[in-house]
């Protein structure tokens, strides 16, 4: 074997040996840590933020089932009072006549709920003196005894809204009549066409700012990354591994970007069976590792957490840029992306959001669709391109960084042989 090919193999062995303590190290020694950072948290950031369309309390649209209307004796809580008001110039046919309602016979509480069911204004009869000598009378109802979800197929539900079984009262006693009609709850809306202006909303909350949060998922990754390199360094580890020769400062580089995307690979596969996503957020990993080994080369104070900054900042400056009336060109945005992978995640996941807001297939070779909105004019299949440059890239740049500006290696060093050799 030639001198090149015994290199080779120098530089393989170190590879995989060197990825393989990291491995011992995350996997074995710490695991509970390491499925703390790289499953527990994204996982819980990503429930959290896609739980957020389930906050909402659901209804039941549709046309229900006939029922009969409550009557307000079974209706009224016990304890509740019924205020009936008959202003001035109201004619005598108002059974039940109030001359004034002071607030405080109502009180409210710091959640404005209040004892009062009801309150009654009339404020036209046939008997009275003015007006069109209608029935007109106007109720007020506690909102806060409503509730903010229903059920069209619940008519029981329907007892709980005081301005049924109230009008009902009303009008049986102005007509001088005894009967109870049947009555059914209806929507305009089907359910599906609620459910979709659900998901609108909630995508419309993604493209406003919540994509930041989805992005929260994956700081878990670049913190580890550059914290543990961090580590090493303090340690005196890497210095160590950088005299040993043979290349084995860029073994160790590659060890990290390998044994970080193993060990982050269930992370950035998630629960939908889309090739697209899964794709996505496996080169979005991979990229982010890449870009926070290269981040961790440079030894800074405090390196953990100006990068995890830097991560958030560029990340909101992506969205920034995304949200704004003026299109960014395809340039601009391809260069943001390749020289920070957190634009690019920014960009995609939005890209992917105007395609199901717009109720279509994502389609990684057209712009996404956006009715009156204008946006960045990269497809999804070149932010890909970039990632996949930045997957590469990255490590280059930092193996060179590393050779020429960092450790025993940037001076240049000669190994020789001979008696002097043997004897130092």
């Amino acid at each position: 074997m030639n001198k090149l090919s015994l290199s080779a193999a120098l530089w393989l062995r170190q590879t995989q040996a060197l990825t393989k303590k990291i491995l011992l190290i995350m996997v074995i020694r710490h695991w509970l840590s390491t499925l703390i950072r790289c499953l527990v948290i994204p996982i819980l950031v990503l429930s959290l933020v896609l739980g957020v369309q389930n906050f909402t309390p659901s209804s039941k649209y549709g046309i229900g089932k006939p029922a009969s209307a409550p009557i307000l004796s079974e209706a009224t809580p016990d304890g509740a009072k019924l205020f009936i008001i008959q202003p001035s110039g109201a004619g005598s046919d108002v059974s039940a006549v109030i001359e004034d309602v002071e607030l405080m016979k109502c009180p409210t509480d710091i959640n404005g709920r209040t004892d009062c069911y009801a309150a009654v204004i009339f404020n036209d009869s046939p008997l009275g003196d003015g007006g069109n000598k209608q029935w007109n009378y106007t109720m007020r109802c506690g909102s806060s005894n409503l509730g903010s979800g229903f059920d069209v197929f619940q008519s029981a539900k329907a007892a709980t809204n005081p301005h049924i079984p109230l009008q009902l009262a009303i009008d049986q006693a102005i007509t001088n009549s005894s009967t109870v009609p049947d009555m059914y709850m209806f929507t305009r809306t089907t359910q599906e066409q609620a459910k979709s202006v659900h998901r609108r909303k909630f995508i419309d909350m993604l493209l406003g700012g919540l994509n930041l949060v989805c992005f929260a998922s994956m700081l878990s990754l670049g913190y580890h990354v550059i914290g543990t390199i961090a580590a090493e360094r303090k340690s005196g580890m890497t210095q160590l591994i950088d005299v040993m020769g043979g290349g084995a400062f860029s073994a160790q580089l590659l060890s990290y970007i390998i044994a970080f995307d193993i060990i982050y690979l269930p992370l950035l596969l998630p629960t939908s069976s889309a090739g697209i996503t899964i794709l996505w957020q496996i080169l979005t990993g991979w990229a982010l590792t890449s870009g926070c080994v290269f981040g961790a080369t440079f030894a800074i104070r405090y390196s953990t957490i100006l990068a995890v900054l830097t991560l958030i900042g560029m990340a909101a400056f992506a969205q920034l840029l995304n949200s704004q009336t003026e299109p960014i060109t395809k340039s601009v945005a391809v260069a943001f992306s390749v020289m920070f992978p957190r634009c690019s995640y920014v960009f995609v996941l939005n890209s992917i959001a105007r395609y199901e807001k717009a109720g279509k297939a994502t389609n990684i070779y057209a712009i996404p669709p956006s009715p009156g909105f204008e946006v960045q004019k990269a497809t999804i299949g070149a932010l890909w391109l970039c990632f996949c440059f930045s997957i590469v890239a990255f490590p280059l740049v930092t193996i060179a960084i590393k050779r020429f500006v960092h450790g025993a290696s940037r001076g240049g060093r000669q190994f020789k042989t001979g008696p002097k050799a043997d004897n130092t």
